[in-house]
């Protein structure tokens, strides 16, 4: 009597459970455009997942890589590209999602050089912020390896003051400024039971050394 063995099918993760989270940035000092996605378990807090081979994220028709370290996946663009995020997943539903860039900004100090001991004055130009949106400025001293995000959900004219006691913190050398407008949404176009969210950014950046 012959005997045979069952090997038992892989389980399909449920497709429902899977947050979406999704990433459009434009730096226009660069003209670079980044499309990030992430999949998380339930939940924005949940623990990141890497899709199946059988499952797949573009942008702009271009397959989005997998960062091992990031745990998303990302491609960088030329220019300032709009187009539509397209995931796959293993039911084969095909969810599209279009996040429209938000308004542009711009930006210049009063001089290339700074004093710590004086408020560094930004003249910002950008239009009221609306709901779900804020500014935010990055001080980056890659030299040091120091980075600091000041932000402002109320900012509605021209100039922003960055004191000395923020400045206080920021090691003295060449420093990256970067002002970005970021717009977030609790939700999708698109998605899945378990939801989604977007998040869109334009930001300009300058040089400077601070002394």
């Amino acid at each position: 009597m012959g005997t045979g063995s069952c090997v038992p099918e892989v389980e399909v993760p449920d497709q429902n459970k899977i947050y979406l989270s999704l990433s459009l940035k434009y730096n226009k000092t660069l003209d670079k455009t980044s499309a990030t996605a992430a999949f998380l378990q339930d939940n924005s807090t949940g623990a990141k997942l890497e899709l199946d081979n059988d499952a797949s994220i573009t942008y702009n028709d271009n397959n989005l890589i997998f960062d091992v370290v990031e745990k998303c996946y990302g491609k960088d663009f030329i220019g300032l590209v709009e187009d539509d995020f397209t995931y796959i997943d293993l039911d084969n539903d095909q969810l599209v999602n279009s996040l429209q860039m938000i308004d542009t900004l711009y930006f210049e100090t009063a001089s290339d050089t700074q004093s710590i001991s004086n408020e560094l004055i930004l003249d910002i130009s950008t239009p009221p912020l609306e709901e779900g949106e804020q500014l935010e400025v990055d001080l980056i001293n890659i030299g040091a390896d120091f980075s600091t995000t000041l932000y402002s959900t109320t900012f509605s004219g021209n100039l922003m003051n960055i004191t000395t006691d923020q400045l206080a913190d920021v090691p003295v050398g060449q420093i990256i400024i970067v002002v970005r407008r970021l717009k977030y949404e609790d939700q999708l176009t698109q998605s899945k039971l378990a939801g989604g969210e977007q998040f869109i950014s334009y930001e300009v950046q300058d040089t400077i050394i601070l002394n």
